[in-house]
């Protein structure tokens, strides 16, 4: 099922294209301090909400799992007229980028992987679990809101990068705010990976010499 993604676009439109792909319940915002150096360095940055995420259209159930994203990835590739590509996944970010990597390795020239090396430690799941919380829940306002994932604990030390990234996905109904990204999504992409072997997709990946992303300091 079609949706509309919020896209963004940073650096050289000619330069070599990223896509950076975000985790299980983030948005876009992930990627907001790679972004200015990796387009710094002469990359084409390419960030977005998957469905269901952020500010990106929230499609019926059944349409989510690591394919759809994968299908969403090649059409902005596409979009930008780019046979090939970088991608950057961090979490479930990275497994989407293993699957479309083994899918189509003519496709996706190289991969980085952030937390989504090895299988996690189950005190890892603690805090992802607390984040999906913070989902289906309104609030008295934007302040309230970010004091509540404040709280939570989660993230330590807190900076004005997180307000940034929480307040992105919020927005105002009626005298309160909720938050746009849908549990429901969150969820059927969550029972998806639970019922797919994740490292199954390792012996499917090939490494090959190239030259490394390059950063500037």
């Amino acid at each position: 099922t079609s949706g509309v993604l919020h896209v963004e676009s940073n650096g050289d439109p000619l330069g070599r294209l990223i896509l950076c792909v975000h985790g299980l319940s983030a948005n876009c915002r992930s990627f907001d301090r790679f972004v200015p150096v990796l387009a710094g360095a002469g990359h084409h940055v390419v960030t977005m909400d998957l469905r269901g995420r952020g500010r990106s259209e929230i499609t019926p159930p059944g349409s989510y799992g690591w394919d759809s994203h994968v299908r969403d990835l090649l059409e902005i590739a596409e979009l930008y007229g780019s046979d090939s590509f970088d991608v950057i996944g961090h979490s479930m970010g990275g497994f989407i980028g293993m699957s479309l990597a083994a899918q189509y390795p003519r496709r996706c020239s190289r991969l980085v992987l952030i937390d989504a090396v090895g299988e996690p430690e189950p005190s890892a799941l603690v805090p992802i679990m607390k984040s999906i919380n913070r989902l289906g829940r309104t609030y008295p306002s934007v302040p309230a809101a970010l004091s509540y994932m404040r709280g939570a604990g989660t993230i330590a030390p807190w900076d004005e990068f997180w307000d940034r990234y929480f307040a992105w996905e919020l927005e105002p109904v009626d005298d309160t705010v909720r938050i746009r990204t849908d549990l429901a999504a969150v969820s059927e992409d969550a029972a998806y990976a639970s019922t797919h072997d994740v490292y199954g997709l390792w012996p499917r990946l090939r490494a090959r010499r190239s030259s490394p992303i390059s950063f500037s300091n």
